[in-house]
């Protein structure tokens, strides 16, 4: 005697899925997939955060407690689902579609004369507007009906571990997905007022308590990298404010004019100074330094 079959067929799709590709990605070609026999009854979402002890602490009636909050350190979040296959309509092992999955569980294929190891299979789980990217971290497969020694169906417990999905190019630009940054947003900027023609950056913005957004910038230059001190100004900030920063000595009308700048009290965020003004203040006759 059978057990009670769910009612419904499935949408839900498992796709082998290439995160390297351009925007976000696209489907292995010769890869896995599976649309599901049916639905998931639910979905679990787990989210584990790793939290350094900061060190401080305090006993009171003998019990010790930290006096300032652990420091976050990594978040890691995994999808579990139970999953039911059956194939008693055409008699066929359910075992070939389960064994689609099983794959995903198998490193891929090391490129030839590669010194890199296989990596593990990264997966697309979608279901309605639902999509979840990760790689399987544990599968369990329960054959619980046969019929004349063929398996017919099986109940699939999948864990998913989250992989973070490209970020897509900035606008305007085409070829392969920017890294993702430690924020998970990547900044593109490009010029600004007294940039050269030849200057471009890519940044790396944080939240800073002081100035409202901090960036770390590599910068191409015509001039060379290290021989002109270029600054990149952030929301709020202006030509006397970044000046006064660049040390003793330094003249922020120098600056505000070596940079064609017209209002030194109103910058726009990402607009490129070059301080190097600051070490030849007399080189430009008629300029009022102080």
């Amino acid at each position: 005697m059978t057990s009670p079959m769910p009612t419904g067929l499935g949408t839900a799709t498992l796709t082998e899925w290439n995160l390297a590709a351009a925007g976000s990605g696209q489907p292995v070609q010769g890869g896995v997939s599976l649309t599901v026999d049916f639905d998931p009854k639910s979905l679990q979402l787990k989210y584990a955060v790793s939290l350094q002890s900061p060190g401080q602490q305090t006993q009171t009636s003998g019990v010790q407690r930290n006096k300032a909050p652990a420091q976050w350190t990594s978040e890691t979040t995994t999808l579990t689902l139970q999953l039911i296959f059956d194939s008693t309509t055409t008699g066929q092992s359910v075992q070939l579609k389960t064994n689609q999955l099983v794959q995903l569980t198998q490193p891929s294929a090391a490129t030839a004369g590669s010194k890199t190891p296989p990596s593990g299979k990264v997966v697309q789980f979608k279901w309605g507007s639902f999509c979840f990217y990760g790689s399987v971290t544990s599968l369990d497969q329960t054959i619980d009906y046969f019929a004349n020694g063929v398996p017919l169906r099986a109940t699939i417990d999948l864990t998913f571990q989250e992989m973070a999905p490209p970020e897509p190019p900035p606008a305007g630009t085409t070829g392969t997905a920017a890294p993702p940054s430690s924020f998970g947003n990547g900044v593109g900027v490009a010029g600004g007022p007294g940039a050269s023609s030849g200057l471009s950056l890519s940044a790396s913005a944080g939240v800073s308590a002081a100035a409202g957004i901090s960036a770390s910038a590599s910068a191409g230059v015509s001039a060379g990298i290290g021989t002109t001190p270029l600054t990149l100004s952030a929301a709020g900030d202006t030509v006397q404010s970044i000046t006064a920063l660049a040390g003793a000595g330094a003249s922020w009308k120098v600056v505000a004019a070596a940079n064609n700048v017209d209002n030194p009290r109103v910058l726009p965020p990402g607009t490129v100074l070059d301080l190097s003004a600051t070490a030849t203040a007399g080189v430009s006759a008629g300029i009022q330094t102080s």
